[in-house]
């Protein structure tokens, strides 16, 4: 909570799992044991080649369940870690398996081998062991991307076995190094970046309101036609191919070279340049197979490299030149430079406790032991697979009715440098996986779990998904996002069916339904997300439509907890959740996020259209600390939503609304100690249709309330009044006239303003509009 910058001691930092514990549910759910005749699933004395209802593998109880009925697809996992090597794929034909834990036991499926090793000291460097003959224990074509160590004592408690971290410079643990300062291993040094490799212009398709004379489809915003597609109303712009050949499919928005909101197109730098000021180890014997991160200039996302080579630099600080020969496509948007930085995966970079190393050459594993720790104390675990279980079907044939409840989930290789996609017109890119990846599913029901240290997503919904409920699960140190959801459309750009040069499902209509739509996220706790990835979040969705998510508690992510890539369909619900300590490693956000750049069709409204549903975001408390820019970062045209009995505290702004934002309507919310109410952004005269009312504003900034005084906001179309204003000296200019002058003119009724309540009164108001 940042007490140190109020003044307060802050308390001393524990590390979390040595404090808490994760209790597995005492009751199944549903059917009882002896109605189902479950398969047992024993680690330890299970087998997997004798007949009966006790095997050794999950792989292997979900083969025998294809023998039983659908009603009685039931397994049973007992105590223990579950070792699970490579991804379990469910089709239709898995319909109904039921996974639970046994009753009070803590059974842990585990994505990591262990490994036995014969260490030795290197002589020469201190606590530096080092073994050879990793390559024969793991899966065949597997690398080693990621390593776990425990103590031996705690083997089996899921927390307990933690991230060993690449060699790398800066030193720094990425669970931890962003508790106090967020560029805490990060180079910081001025440092050169190559330019973006050459690519031929993306082939640019844009799609009129009149490709599509059948659809409620606005052409205009306000006094402006045509429009450029934010705001539900306008035109779809979408590019294929030119710089986003490194994306799949290779299209997107900001592959154009003149997409509307005119940033950057999709690119990144091609290699940095370095030098023995920002990397005091250098030259390295070899660099090649090294990963370079780096922030995003203002920190919206972070891209990773992998380095191919060193060549002699172009520059006149001779420098040296790493050439990226992997990577750089993990944001949707594009640049050409880097900020701040770090490298990893270096043996010379091999000088901190609990860094490792990997020579692939000599089959040798290099560990740097804590000095109060002797190795024969501990257990070292090779990740060795990114999913673990792929459940898919289609819209016509689905995998129905699957449930998991009472399990951990630990440890899943790293995908930030595997395949990514551009989700619509938001600013993100995105891996399609987790590890728990559904497409083509309808009843799944993941419940009462744990995500531990998962390196990617944890749960990623992809196409046709129906009736999802994600209830009363805990997720914990996510390297990417913990639930994404991403649909798809049709290739039709227009209502003949033209397709070129669409080759996927990306264009703008959405009405086959393709798409997950009715998931319910309820009830989870979320904390330590975004551990590599920091353009991640608690929950994100693009092509998504009604979702309820309620009563979830989200703290210490990097960027915003939910955000909304696009507009399509909308009918969502945001409710009754808290979201605390938000944008703690970004900035240009807030705990909640959303893009419409781009118009959708759906027929959710009962007819054919791109005008989504309102969204309903009401009854959220909201601690907006950190860099939260506003409570609420409703951007870049995002439009019709309902705000209404929400309590934010800490953010700069209340809530945004630029680029022909529309239809978002707030009243009944408290916003205390903010600098505004409200951001009106970027072209107002092209807002339209926007309200403030019956809210209360406990301002930091006396000059924090804007009215109706821009003369460039079109008449009737920015409604405000009956709020309550809060100052520290119960005054407030507005206009150049007292707040009091305005309303007295006919402007902004029923608007006061009051000296600032007491701490009391303030969290009063707030526990009864929460119902507290």
């Amino acid at each position: 909570m940042q007490l140190q910058a109020c003044g307060e001691t802050r308390p001393q930092v524990r590390d979390l799992p040595d404090s808490v514990e994760w209790t597995p549910p005492m009751q199944q759910t549903e059917q009882s044991q002896e109605t189902t005749s479950p398969i047992f699933v024993d680690a330890d004395n299970g087998n997997d080649h004798a007949s009966g209802d006790v095997v050794r593998t999950l792989q292997e109880a979900v083969r025998r369940t294809l023998a039983k009925p659908k009603d009685a697809r039931t397994v049973v996992m007992h105590g223990g870690v579950h070792r699970v090597n490579e991804t379990i794929k469910l089709g239709p034909e898995h319909s109904g398996l039921r996974v639970v834990n046994a009753p009070g036991e803590t059974a842990i499926i585990s994505g990591a081998v262990p490994l036995t090793l014969a260490w030795e000291p290197l002589q020469g460097e201190n606590n530096v062991f080092y073994a050879t003959g990793v390559r024969s224990q793991l899966p065949s074509g597997v690398a080693l991307e990621a390593l776990r160590v425990s103590e031996k004592a705690n083997e089996g408690i899921p927390l307990l076995t933690k991230r060993a971290t690449r060699a790398r410079y800066p030193n720094g643990d990425p669970e931890t190094m962003m508790r106090v300062n967020s560029l805490d291993g990060f180079v910081t040094a001025s440092t050169t970046w190559s330019p973006p490799k050459d690519a031929p212009d993306a082939e640019t398709v844009v799609v009129e309101p009149s490709d599509w004379p059948s659809v409620e489809w606005p052409a205009s915003q306000g006094a402006r036609q045509p429009w450029t597609g934010m705001g539900a109303a306008g035109q779809f712009h979408i590019g294929v191919g030119g710089t986003c050949v490194d994306v799949t499919p290779p299209a997107g928005y900001w592959c154009a070279s003149d997409a509307p909101r005119n940033i950057t197109r999709h690119s990144a730098p091609s290699g940095v340049h370095v030098t023995r000021e920002n990397l005091p180890n250098f030259p390295y014997k070899n660099a090649t197979g090294a990963v370079v991160f780096a922030w995003r200039p203002y920190h919206w996302y972070t891209n990773m490299w992998r380095v191919g080579g060193t060549r002699s630099s172009n520059q006149d600080d001779e420098s040296t030149e790493l050439w990226f020969s992997h990577g750089g496509y993990q944001g949707g948007e594009g640049e050409t430079t880097g900020a701040e930085w770090f490298i990893e995966n270096v043996r010379e970079e091999l000088d901190a406790p609990n860094e490792w190393f990997y020579d692939e050459t000599s089959d040798t594993l290099f560990y740097v032991v804590n000095g109060t720790a002797t190795m024969d104390s501990l257990v070292f675990e090779a990740v060795v697979v990114k999913s673990f279980v792929d459940v898919r079907g289609t819209s016509s044939n689905p995998v129905t009715d699957v449930s998991v409840s009472g399990i951990v989930f630990r440890d899943t290789a790293p995908t930030y440098l595997d395949v990514h996609g551009l989700p619509s017109g938001g600013d993100w890119a995105l891996h399609k996986g987790g590890a728990i990846t559904a497409v083509g599913v309808r009843g799944l029901r993941i419940e009462s779990s744990l995500f531990a240290r998962i390196d990617g997503n944890a749960i990623y919904l992809g196409g046709y998904a129906r009736d999802v409920v994600v209830d009363g699960n805990e997720f914990v140190w996510i390297g990417g996002t913990a639930i994404a959801s991403w649909g798809d459309t049709s290739t039709a750009l227009d209502e003949s069916g033209r397709r070129k040069p669409l080759a996927d499902p990306i264009g703008p209509d959405g009405r086959s339904g393709e798409q997950p739509r009715g998931t319910v996220i309820a009830n989870n706790l979320a904390h330590e997300v975004g551990i590599y990835q920091k353009q991640s979040s608690f929950y994100f969705q693009a092509i998504s439509a009604l979702t309820q998510i309620s009563g979830n508690v989200v703290f210490n992510g990097p960027r915003a907890h939910i955000n909304f890539n696009d507009g399509f369909g909308g009918g969502d619900v945001i409710a009754d959740n808290l979201l605390a300590n938000s944008c703690r490693e970004s900035g240009d956000h807030g705990p909640f996020n959303s893009w419409d750049r781009v118009p959708y069709i759906h027929n959710l409204r009962g007819k054919s259209s791109v005008i989504p549903v309102f969204r309903n975001v009401h009854n959220n408390l909201v601690l907006a600390t950190y860099q939260s820019q506003e409570a609420f970062d409703t951007d870049d045209g995002s439009s019709y939503y309902y705000f209404h009995d929400n309590v934010e505290l800490f953010a700069d702004t209340g809530f945004k609304s630029d680029f022909g934002g529309r239809e978002n309507k707030q009243w009944g919310n408290i916003y205390a100690y903010v600098n505004a109410c409200w951001h009106l952004c970027c072209g107002t005269d092209w807002i339209y249709a926007n309200a403030f009312r019956s809210n209360v504003c406990v301002f930091k900034n006396p000059d924090g309330y804007a009215s109706t005084c821009d003369s460039k906001i079109a008449p009737n179309t920015w409604d405000v009044g009956n709020n309550r204003l809060f100052t520290k000296s119960g005054d407030l200019n507005v206009c150049n006239m007292t707040l009091q002058q305005w309303v007295a003119g006919g402007h902004d009724v029923g608007t006061t303003v009051s000296a600032w309540p007491t701490d009391a009164d303030l969290i009063a108001w707030s526990r009864e509009l929460l119902g507290m």
